[in-house]
């Protein structure tokens, strides 16, 4: 999926061997902006899509597991600058685009 992604993003390995799972997979991007030619006059950033895991870990004072929430980094998005304001948007350059469906 990031071959195709419009923000690049990388793999890497999150490793914790008090962890269960001890492995996790998480992406890590790679640029701050898409390329300026698929951005053209848009205000838009790269940024991390992140989602919440449960793990268990292993608490060596108590000899114990003890179920915990991780977040992960699932993959690097395009999204509209914080700073973007409602004018950046009513210009024909916006990212809505009007289509006409025909209904039969």
């Amino acid at each position: 999926m990031n071959e195709r992604s419009l923000c690049s993003f990388d793999y890497v390995l999150n490793y914790n061997p008090l962890r269960m799972p001890s492995t996790l997979i998480a992406a890590n991007c790679t640029e701050r902006h898409p390329p300026q030619k698929l951005n053209g006059k848009r205000k838009i950033e790269c940024q991390s899509l992140q989602y919440k895991i449960r793990v268990i870990m292993f608490d060596e004072k108590c000899d114990s597991f003890q179920e915990q929430e991780e977040t992960i980094s699932l993959a690097c998005i395009p999204v509209l600058k914080a700073e973007a304001s409602v004018e950046d948007h009513n210009s024909h350059d916006n990212l809505i685009i009007g289509v006409n469906a025909g209904v039969s």
